[in-house]
């Protein structure tokens, strides 16, 4: 790490900047604040903005402090080239903050302001060790509300969902869909998969024009599964249709004409 051999001011401080040239101009201003997005496990998205009143950067360099990681801050990434950057390898269920410093052929900016705490995503339980009773017996008292599917097109419909009890064994919810005809024998369900816990809706695509279709959710871990929530039913819009929005029993607003 090229920063391996300053110190730290402080426990959560910044490490002392290096020398300066004797011209501060040549020296690229601090990045803005970095946004931290798209958090997960073991990898967080850090995205900044540079501050153009200084010399021009050429790349940005990267840093974080953890606890979990130490007591000082460590270079995570150098030479970025980009405003974005995907910072991997992180510790699952450990708070962090990241700076940004500008960089150019002169030396380095100031620290960027720190960003604001961010904790990565908890490590899932395991079933391994686990009585199995005990994950059937906590997925079985998950208790899922299924909101009224929104019509998005003729072959895709948006699913979304309320979990009223959550549970540790929760790895992700089995969205499950089959055309209901009216006065004949109804398919087999077919699912499809949000193995992220914290999502309470998907997007169910491909499915067929005009087509009435049945869907409900059901939580899971590995082999296990919960209850299923209650069924809702929406029809896909027809190609070439209008999408129309009844307000009140006497108007419907449609995409192209107002019907009193």
């Amino acid at each position: 790490m090229i920063l391996s051999s300053l110190s730290s001011c402080s426990e959560f401080g910044v490490p002392v900047q290096p020398a300066r040239p004797t011209d501060p101009n040549l020296i690229p201003s601090a990045p803005f604040k970095p946004e931290v997005t798209d958090v997960t496990r073991t990898s967080v998205t850090l995205s900044w903005k540079p501050n153009l009143t200084g010399a021009t950067p050429t790349s940005y360099i990267i840093e974080a402090f953890s606890h979990a990681s130490g007591s000082s801050w460590q270079t995570l990434a150098e030479h970025v080239k980009t405003e974005s950057y995907v910072l991997k390898g992180l510790k699952a269920s450990a708070v962090y903050l990241f700076l940004v410093r500008a960089a150019n052929a002169y030396g380095l900016s100031d620290p960027s302001p720190i960003t604001d705490t961010v904790k990565t995503q908890d490590i899932p339980p395991t079933s391994q060790g686990v009585d199995h009773r005990q994950i059937q017996r906590e997925l079985g008292e998950v208790v899922i509300h299924l909101h009224n599917p929104t019509i998005l097109s003729s072959s895709s419909v948006r699913v979304q969902w309320t979990v009223e009890q959550q549970s540790q064994y929760i790895q992700g919810y089995k969205v499950m869909y089959r055309t209901s005809p009216e006065g004949q024998q109804r398919s087999d369900w077919a699912v499809f998969e949000v193995r992220t816990p914290g999502e309470d809706s998907t997007v169910v695509p491909q499915l067929r024009n005009g087509v009435t279709y049945e869907f409900k959710v059901r939580p899971f871990f590995n082999e296990f599964q919960g209850t299923d929530s209650e069924v809702k039913i929406a029809k896909t819009l027809e190609e070439g249709g209008w999408t129309c929005l009844c307000v009140c029993v006497h108007m419907c607003v449609c995409t192209h004409r107002v019907f009193l």
